[in-house]
């Protein structure tokens, strides 16, 4: 589980920067919101795909269909992958909205 931890915070510390890279700090909360639901939302969309895919992984289990079954494995473990992306950027965007707001703390103190 270390390892795993250690590859998520990698891959957020990845998004964060790329994010970063692309699009300037949070101009509020609002905005934050906005980015991390939509981020949410995709991650949450990937687990629903997981699911029915699980539901079907099982459905060709009883029926004996061993192709459909391994098609399903794939699709599982494609969509989990998928939602492990996605939830690494809804972390990543957390973190911008911490730095976001830390930064406008500082302008704010400074003057």
């Amino acid at each position: 589980m270390n390892a795993s931890m250690n590859n998520i915070r990698d891959g957020v510390e990845a998004e964060l920067t790329a994010a970063n890279e692309k699009h300037e700090l949070f101009h509020s909360f609002h905005e934050a919101y906005g980015v991390i639901l939509e981020e949410f939302s995709e991650a949450t969309e990937e687990i629903k795909n997981c699911k029915d895919s699980l539901i079907e992984f099982f459905d060709d289990i009883r029926s004996n269909d061993d192709a459909s079954a391994l098609d399903d494995l794939n699709n599982i473990k494609a969509f989990a992958q998928h939602a492990a992306a996605e939830a690494c950027q809804v972390a990543a965007m957390a973190e911008k909205a911490i730095q976001s707001y830390a930064e406008y703390k500082r302008k704010k103190s400074d003057g």
